[in-house]
């Protein structure tokens, strides 16, 4: 019995320094995706992670405003699912208009979620335009 609770407190130690580095999640300089979930013990959060360049409208035929999100979930640290990454996010944000060449002037946030390591969650959500190239 004392082994396991000895290895359970070394595991909670070496999640909770080691999560130390991962509880604001990185983007980097272009704005890449979030990756990891924050917080050791719960988080509830949401946090702005990227907003575009505005460009000038005028250069597009605009299709109309759009939002989507995408998520990804890990159980028991153990099992991971899910696709949160840009082309996914892309893909489900562009189901309202098809015939879009892209989307501009938009945000990126992440919701976070996370219980130890029960269960965590990211949910990426984009607001955007969709617009088709004259």
């Amino acid at each position: 019995m004392k082994k396991w609770i000895a290895a359970l407190v070394f595991l909670f130690c070496v999640i909770a320094f080691a999560a130390e580095d991962f509880t604001v999640p990185k983007t980097n300089p272009t704005g890449g995706m979030p990756t990891m979930i924050g917080g050791v013990l719960f988080s509830k959060a949401t946090r702005a992670v990227y907003v575009s360049s505005r460009v000038d409208l005028n250069s597009y035929k605009v299709l109309g405003k759009v939002q989507g999100s995408v998520s990804m979930w890990n159980v028991l640290a153990l099992v991971n699912m899910g696709d949160a990454g840009w082309d996914a996010l892309k893909k489900e944000v562009l189901k309202k208009y098809p015939e879009a060449d892209d989307v501009v002037n938009f945000t990126v946030d992440a919701e976070y979620l996370n219980v130890f390591i029960i269960y965590m969650r990211l949910k990426v959500n984009l607001t955007g335009v969709a617009v088709k190239n004259k």
